[in-house]
């Protein structure tokens, strides 16, 4: 969501937002006066104070607008002094949103609800419940709404609305709770603020079931557009109550990410409470550079899009190599499990895991850090910071729990080939893994220590080949998300860094100094044929 704050007039704002692309659809006033035409009153007849109400026109404490048509906001700062609750929820959930005349403090607290905009919400929910509780009790809603309006103030809503938080908080609660209106239960407490705004949400469900037609042609007769609300009975109200404490309790309802940018000093107050704050770096002012986290060196506000792209590249390259990598690792382990539990010769020598992480895993790694971001990166949603992580428990069982099961048992598929090619069974192996390379046993199996050793080696390297292999293939499969690899832009540098491992996988194998290093040795023609027949 991209908001506008500026000084200006209203239609001055306007002007600006819409010729950049940030509001296209229609505000209230054009909303209105389309209504005025089809009423026949072709004068203007819009004053300021109707256009400067549109935040009203909402209701389910801001949840809903009343007026689809509605696309786009302009509020007039100024008003931001009488802004409740339900006026910051619906006008911060407004995809095209103009802020104009607005002072410094205000846009300060302007970035300050976009920050609370999901505990609004979870009040609004709470709120609702309260609502469903009500009629769920079958309590006269005028008798709730008379009694605590008498009990708390004996002023009009907009004072209970909009009234702090004070000593007698707790006395509201207790006063509503005393009347037997509203109490918590053992599944939900409901908040300080909910028992304060019962008597608001009361009158507005008395107004739902009784309607509103003599509004309507009161406001018509002004000249105004007022939406006619049919009288519904409670148990229409329910329906719409429970549908909607659904919908918003299944969205996704997290912390925003407000980022200001800004370059005089009038900004600073916004740019210290953002959470990132970026300043002009030619004609941002002094003051704004050393508040700002960010600094566009070509005062290009289309930098700042660059740079989010940039982030998302990014961390999604992070999260390969980390996939990456977390597959090699099971290869690694399970051999060591074998040996103890089952009494096998070492599958894979430690040197050989060293050849494969700091080795043939980190050519191919540095190729996928250097990857471009897939195809329509920007158009994916905001992730689910809860779920989402860099490494999530959905990123360890696919790794650990499908491809590196894969890739173990195509190593010990490679293992047990090389041994029985050798006329080696399971059986002859079984329970003689200390003695296997033990020079002081003479015979195992038949086999004296150097044929032991030999074939050992083979078995090791064709473990090591055959997950080298699998990890080429981890890393196409790691390459996309949400596309095939064909779309990926920079496919090219993934192969290069699989040739380079290829290119070290054969010096491992067939260059003698490698063999003395490591432990490997040559593989004949069968057993390559062999792996190869594996990994298909």
């Amino acid at each position: 969501q991209t908001v506008m704050a500026t000084g200006d007039s209203p239609s001055v704002a306007k002007s600006i937002a819409t010729r950049i692309g940030l509001v296209r659809g229609s505000t209230w006033y054009e909303f209105e006066r389309e209504n005025q035409i089809r009423r026949g009153q072709h004068s203007p007849m819009i004053t300021d104070a109707v256009t400067f109400q549109a935040y009203k026109h909402h209701e389910w404490c801001g949840l809903v607008p009343r007026f689809e048509q509605v696309k786009a906001l302009v509020v007039f700062g100024p008003t931001l002094y009488d802004f409740t609750d339900d006026d910051w929820r619906y006008a911060l959930r407004m995809k095209e949103l103009v802020f104009a005349r607005i002072q410094p403090e205000q846009k300060k607290e302007i970035v300050t609800k976009m920050q609370e905009l999901h505990l609004l919400t979870l009040q609004a929910i709470d709120e609702l419940r309260a609502c469903e509780h009500l009629l769920s009790s079958g309590v006269d809603l005028q008798e709730v709404y008379d009694r605590l309006m008498y009990e708390f103030t004996g002023h009009d809503l907009q004072t209970v609305g909009n009234a702090p938080d004070g000593p007698d908080h707790d006395v509201k609660r207790a006063l509503v709770q005393q009347a037997g209106f509203l109490t918590d239960t053992e599944k939900h407490t409901f908040s300080l603020l909910t028992y304060r705004m019962l008597p608001v949400r009361a009158w507005e469900l008395a107004s739902k079931v009784r309607g509103n037609d003599q509004a309507v042609q009161e406001a018509a007769m002004r000249g105004q557009t007022l939406e006619r609300i049919a009288p519904m009975s409670r148990e229409e109200l329910l329906r719409v109550i429970a549908d909607l404490i659904h919908f918003e309790t299944n969205k996704l309802n997290q912390p925003r990410v407000v980022v200001v940018p800004g370059n005089g000093v009038s900004d600073v107050p916004a740019l210290k409470v953002s959470d990132c704050a970026i300043s002009m770096g030619i004609a941002g002012a002094d003051l704004a550079k050393e508040t700002a986290n960010m600094i566009l060196l070509d005062d290009d506000f289309s930098s700042i899009v660059h740079g989010i792209e940039q982030g998302r590249v990014l961390r999604a390259n992070f999260k390969r190599i980390v996939a990456y990598t977390l597959t090699s690792s099971a290869p690694g382990l399970f051999p060591c499990v074998a040996t103890a539990l089952l009494g096998l010769p070492v599958a894979l020598a430690p040197a050989m895991i060293l050849c494969i992480t700091l080795g043939t895993d980190t050519l191919t790694a540095f190729s996928l850090a250097t990857l471009g971001g897939e195809e329509g990166v920007m158009r994916h949603p905001p992730r689910d910071m809860s779920k989402d992580r860099l490494v999530s428990p959905k990123m360890i069982g696919v790794t650990w729990g499908q491809i590196g099961v894969f890739q173990v048992a195509a190593g010990f598929a490679a293992y047990f080939l090389a041994f029985n090619h050798s006329g080696i069974g399971y059986r002859d192996m079984a329970g003689t893994g200390s003695d296997w390379a033990d020079p002081e046993v003479p015979m195992v199996a038949g086999l004296d220590h150097d044929t032991r050793m030999h074939l050992l080696r083979q078995a090791q390297t064709s473990f090591l080949m055959s997950v080298v292999v699998t990890q080429w293939v981890c890393a196409f499969c790691s390459l996309t998300q949400t596309t095939t690899i064909f779309k990926q832009r920079d496919l090219l540098v993934t192969f290069v860094g699989v040739l380079g491992s290829a290119f070290l996988a054969i010096a491992l194998v067939y260059l003698r100094p490698c063999h003395d290093l490591f432990g490997t040795t040559r593989i004949d023609l069968f057993e390559t044929i062999c792996l190869s027949l594996i990994h298909i």
